[in-house]
């Protein structure tokens, strides 16, 4: 695939500091965005899935400062183990 694009004079600078042509490090620039996408996409469970650990951790830190009108859930639990 062939693009043609206007490079800010940052980047071809970068490319000249690391000794490659703009065309490479937009290349290598490409390449590590799609590899880190495809680390934070990869799950033994399948594309898309979390493990048991991530998804426990996400719960935990979703429900932190969670209250049902100013209750908290502990303290809904708490009430609900009286009756």
């Amino acid at each position: 695939m062939t693009i043609t694009v206007s490079v800010p004079d940052e980047l071809a600078a970068e490319a000249f500091a690391r000794g490659l042509s703009v065309e490479a490090l937009v290349e290598q620039l490409a390449q590590r965005a799609v590899g880190r996408e495809v680390e934070r996409s990869y799950s033994p469970l399948g594309p898309g899935r979390l493990t048991p650990e991530k998804a426990a951790d996400e719960i935990r830190e979703l429900r932190k400062g969670v209250t049902l009108a100013g209750l908290h859930v502990k303290d809904l639990i708490s009430e609900g183990r009286k009756y």
